[in-house]
């Protein structure tokens, strides 16, 4: 008797357990679909509509009529039916005029001269007695900029230095700018020598590097990298006053490999003769800014049609870099596109499959940031990332992206 009621209570909570588990499949795979459909697009030609590969949505203009009447509203709403009948999901679609670039792959000498001088970390410092204070601890924290001391504004180390060095051990007045809030605070020199003081602080004021131009617009705007030039301390993005371009040569390759990213080894001429742009804007998305002196490599290059992000398709395209003294193509695989990716840097998994590049560098390396990404004759993105621990393997960032941070050039 026992064994049958046991029977039928297992036979009851294995139907439960069994609906349970189908339900959190069915729950599962709603919300992995209204994943896989983009919250808004851009698009140039309505009439060509889609929402990416083989999803089983149809979809509908809410103001069909309007739409391919050309109406007053550059932006419309779509809504999404799974099989047709249930509701999904309404995206907002912009209507926009198709955007050409020059792809570009060039890799440049960048220099940013950051706004204010940049707190790398505080010190302990030793006094003329033996002792060691550490003055600026709890009062300036690593990612400040430092604009000004005793009102009087500063821009450089040497501005910083000059400062300290002439306060005679009276209190100083730092102006602070700190997540974007600008503070004032005290710091009492500690005198290290006859007529000699310091606060304890690690600064620097500019940065310097290699990297790679995505594009150029019809406008001669550029952008670079895919991806925010941020302190190595802090990892904070750099709020810059300004920042040039300049040509470089690349004069070695790292390989990368498991574990070890590579890099490009590059020379950088910072002469007048060799600048050839100019760097306004910072983001999350890359650099941007416009080119003055392009080089007539550049020149001679034809522009391409802009991918939006639905367009993007999983299978072969190509990435256009210079890792040799020379821009070339290089075959991929284009493994992931996730078109609503919280973190724009790494919108596509790529993977490379070009065996001229492997030999060269091993995959991605530093430096190759920025290298345009291009299929079916459009450009789709640019490389932001490489995978550690296999260096065939990468991130990119939609071109669209990056095109909306170039409208914020002047």
């Amino acid at each position: 008797m026992f064994k049958v009621q046991f029977f039928q209570w297992f036979q009851l909570k294995r139907k439960s357990i069994f609906i349970g588990m189908f339900m959190g499949l069915l729950v599962f795979a709603w919300f992995s679909l209204i994943q896989l459909i983009p919250d808004r697009i851009q698009i140039s030609d309505p009439s060509k509509l889609t929402l990416g590969q083989n999803l089983p949505v149809s979809y509908q203009w809410k103001d069909e009529e309007e739409v391919f009447a050309g109406g007053t509203s550059d932006t419309y709403k779509l809504n999404c039916r799974f099989l047709g009948i249930i509701p999904v999901k309404s995206v907002t679609v912009q209507v926009v005029d198709e955007q050409q670039v020059i792809p570009a792959g060039t890799t440049a000498g960048i220099l940013l001269e950051m706004d204010g001088v940049y707190v790398v970390d505080t010190s302990e410092i030793e006094d003329v007695s033996g002792k060691f204070q550490d003055p600026a601890s709890h009062i300036v924290k690593p990612g400040d900029y430092i604009k000004a001391v005793n009102k009087t504004a500063v821009s450089t180390k040497e501005d910083l230095s000059k400062a300290v060095a002439s306060c005679k051990g009276e209190d100083l007045i730092l102006t602070l700018v700190r997540n974007g809030e600008q503070m004032d605070c005290k710091i009492k020199p500690v005198k290290t020598g006859e007529d000699d003081y310091k606060i304890g602080l690690w600064v620097k004021d500019d940065l310097a590097g290699v990297g790679t131009i995505t594009y150029i617009d019809e406008q001669g705007r550029f952008g670079a990298l895919g991806h925010g030039i941020s302190s190595s301390e802090t990892q904070q993005l750099i709020s810059l006053s300004s920042g040039k371009l300049y040509q470089s040569d690349i004069v070695a390759v790292n390989k990368g490999k498991k574990g070890t990213p590579g890099e490009l080894v590059g020379m950088i001429y910072y002469t007048s003769d060799n600048y050839f742009g100019n760097i306004q804007y910072n983001s999350q998305a890359g650099i941007f800014g416009r080119l003055e002196n392009a080089s007539d490599e550049l020149a001679d290059m034809e522009a391409i049609p802009v991918a939006y992000k639905q367009e993007i398709e999983t299978g072969p395209a190509q990435i256009q870099c210079n890792v040799d003294g020379e821009i070339q193509k290089y075959d991929i695989e284009i493994e992931e596109v996730n078109i609503n990716s919280k973190n724009k840097n790494k919108s596509m998994l790529i993977h490379v499959t070009d065996e001229r590049l492997l030999n060269k560098t091993g995959g991605i390396v530093q430096g190759m940031s920025g290298s345009p990404i291009i299929q079916n004759g459009k450009l789709i993105g640019a490389v932001t990332h490489v995978m550690v621990n296999d260096p065939t393997e990468g991130y990119g960032i939609f071109a669209e992206t990056m095109l909306e941070e170039t409208e914020k050039c002047a």
